[in-house]
């Protein structure tokens, strides 16, 4: 793995970091790295498991290459200057456990292709600018017991499928 988590790093994270096709955890959380993420961390295939890259200065989009990191459990980017949407290619992560895009200022609609994460446990997308209403498909991921939605611009009703999200 490699592990750079707080400290006082800054910069742009290099491209190069998709040659490093052996890495199976990245964890640059807490610095003060500016710039967009690199798309070439698609690149890194099947290997990685966890990326957190949150409170850092990060801004841009999210690439949707992340969307190639097939075996994926753990993505956690908030607290960055990220905006734009989610990308519908984070959806098919189908391992993923852990999203964490808090406090971003991402925009648009949480898609319902949120459903298709069927493994996820933890979905953090508070403290950005959501709109729409929160999709039903969330009554697919029979895995969850964290969902935070504060903050954001979601209309319509709490969505009653959510209730029967009970821990097991």
């Amino acid at each position: 793995g490699l592990y750079l988590s707080d400290n006082f790093l800054v910069g742009s994270l290099p491209t190069e970091i998709g040659n490093l096709i052996s890495l199976i955890d990245v964890r640059v959380n807490g610095n003060q790295f500016t710039g967009p993420l690199p798309t070439e961390l698609g690149s890194l295939g099947q290997l990685p498991l966890r990326f957190w890259f949150y409170k850092n200065r990060f801004n841009g989009t999210i690439p949707s290459e992340l969307g190639e990191l097939s075996r994926l459990q753990d993505l956690r980017m908030g607290d960055n200057v990220i905006t734009g949407t989610i990308p519908d290619q984070i959806f098919n992560m189908s391992r993923l456990q852990f999203l964490d895009v808090t406090g971003m200022g991402l925009t648009g609609t949480l898609s319902t292709l949120v459903g298709q994460l069927t493994e996820l446990q933890a979905l953090q997308v508070s403290t950005n600018q959501l709109t729409g209403t929160i999709p039903l498909e969330l009554q697919n991921l029979s895995s969850l017991r964290v969902a935070s939605f504060q903050y954001n611009l979601f209309t319509g009703q709490i969505p009653t499928e959510l209730c029967s999200l009970v821990p097991g």
